[in-house]
């Protein structure tokens, strides 16, 4: 009895051993390819406030493009907005891509506050479907996404992003 008990309590461990690596193996090669994917601009189809469907890409033309994660309702997201309008010159040759999962009329008020509703060069893109997620892989707020002329990646960053070094990196 004691013999089965142990045999069962090995069986049990080996495959939820098993099981474990597999999920990590899984979720390193699912990374892998994100980040491959993301080397170049995806195409990514969004919603614009106004309701129509655009694609990044497009928005971006032949012009530098950051692409900005965010939430309305974070604090990091807000200084980093609030940042970008007194900055907003060093940008002039840049589309800013601000995608977001909060609803249209949240975000519409969002660039309002913080003066960018009326930047020709900042889109505000509503991210309905988790597009976003599926695309870039992160959840985390604010997410960087920076993009040269070629639409090839120059630089990532995960959290709150001093403008300066934003600008550095297009301009490299």
């Amino acid at each position: 009895m004691k013999k089965l008990l142990r045999y069962i309590i090995l069986l049990l461990i080996v495959t939820l051993s098993l099981f474990f690596i597999f999920q990590t193996r899984d979720r390193i090669q699912q990374k892998e390819a994100t980040k491959e994917h993301i080397q170049q601009m995806p195409s990514l189809q969004l919603q614009n406030v106004a309701g129509g469907i655009v694609n990044i890409q497009e928005i971006a033309g032949q012009y530098p493009a950051v692409i900005i994660y965010f939430s309305s309702d974070c604090n990091h997201c807000q200084y980093e907005a609030a940042e970008l309008k007194k900055n907003i010159q060093q940008f002039r040759n840049v589309q800013i891509l601000m995608i977001t999962r909060s609803s249209a009329t949240e975000t519409r008020q969002f660039a309002k506050d913080y003066g960018l509703d009326h930047t020709t060069n900042v889109h505000f893109l509503l991210d309905k479907t988790d597009a976003f997620y599926k695309t870039f892989g992160t959840h985390r707020f604010p997410s960087i996404f920076i993009y040269n002329r070629e639409h090839q990646l120059i630089k990532k960053y995960i959290g709150e992003t001093k403008i300066p070094a934003i600008v550095q990196d297009i301009n490299m």
